[in-house]
């Protein structure tokens, strides 16, 4: 099934590029912009230290600082709370790469990271802030509403799914903590020099497969825009494909103001497949499941759409 739906959309895709060469030509464009200009820059820092603390062990006496708040709060040990963090800090895709990165190396078991992949990832505040409030509301709303509306549906995601992964009781696993020990004593037996390479190269690796999935998803959500195959329903579809390319339709679109909020943060909510696939990308090779992950956004999605319609109607 996966298969046969992968193989009709690389082939729909393949005639839209011989059909429409300019305009695929110019959203391919508008994708390597995307990606050279913004998450180039943004990630890739982010990837490159997130592998060392990972490799050095510092990421472990990071968050053991805040163990017993994030287990009694959240369900989670030290080391899944730093993939939350970094993940709500850092934006879309990190906390899913994070969280794979911690189940491969033993740091967390494959229950805590079905659970964080629920809730994980968002949007960074660095997005909302420059993108969703400056340029898509023009400063027009206020900036603790959208952070309010965004992160509250993501710990409100976390808590409802805290029931499902029935996160009550967390047990230290002495396995986990033997790994660490042993991963320590290969560290002190390899370079620095060979680990920030390799920290390096696994980082460009990755977000040359992120440009990949960003370019094709500003090609499709922009040929879907042009073609308008679905009418006023265009700018929500625009915005399931692909996050920011949906959000400056959706503001753009006739909706009234208070439904351009409530669709916008919806659509900031659940990111777009284009990130769906990226995550996809980031755990695959972990052997994690990406229900979880697309469970956990299409619940958030509803709270941010439902919390900022009713909030915006009662605030403003």
């Amino acid at each position: 099934m996966k298969k046969s739906l992968l193989f009709l959309s690389s082939l729909l895709l393949f005639f839209c590029l011989l059909i429409f060469p300019a305009r695929t030509f110019f959203y391919a464009c508008e994708g390597v912009n995307l990606w050279f200009h913004t998450i180039l820059p943004s990630l890739l820092p982010f990837l490159i230290l997130t592998s060392l603390l990972l490799e050095t062990g510092a990421a472990r006496r990071i968050s053991a600082r805040a163990e017993v708040f994030f287990q009694t709060v959240f369900g989670l040990s030290p080391a899944g709370f730093y993939a939350l963090f970094l993940g709500l800090f850092c934006g879309f895709p990190m906390g899913a790469r994070i969280t794979a990165q911690l189940y491969e190396a033993e740091e967390i078991d494959r229950n805590e990271a079905c659970y964080l992949l629920t809730f994980c990832s968002s949007p960074s505040p660095a997005f909302l802030s420059s993108y969703v409030i400056l340029t898509a509301f023009s400063g027009q709303i206020h900036p603790g509403f959208v952070f309010g509306v965004l992160y509250g549906s993501n710990f409100l995601t976390g808590f409802l799914f805290r029931l499902v992964f029935r996160r009550f009781r967390l047990h230290r696993h002495t396995a986990h903590r033997t790994h660490s020990v042993e991963k320590k004593e290969m560290s002190k037996q390899t370079s620095k020099g060979n680990l920030l390479d390799t920290s390096i190269m696994n980082g460009f690796e990755i977000i040359t497969q992120l440009g990949g999935y960003i370019i094709l998803f500003s090609i499709l959500s922009g040929l879907l825009m042009d073609l308008h195959p679905f009418g006023s329903a265009s700018p929500l579809l625009c915005g399931v494909l692909e996050i920011t390319t949906g959000i400056a339709q959706l503001t753009a679109s006739s909706l009234p103001y208070a439904g351009k909020v409530s669709a916008v943060l919806t659509c900031a909510a659940f990111g777009g497949l284009s990130v769906a696939a990226q995550t996809n990308c980031m755990i695959h090779n972990s052997g994690l499941p990406l229900w979880p992950y697309l469970a956990g956004k299409l619940c958030c999605a509803a709270f941010a759409g439902t919390l900022g319609l009713f909030l915006f109607a009662f605030l403003f």
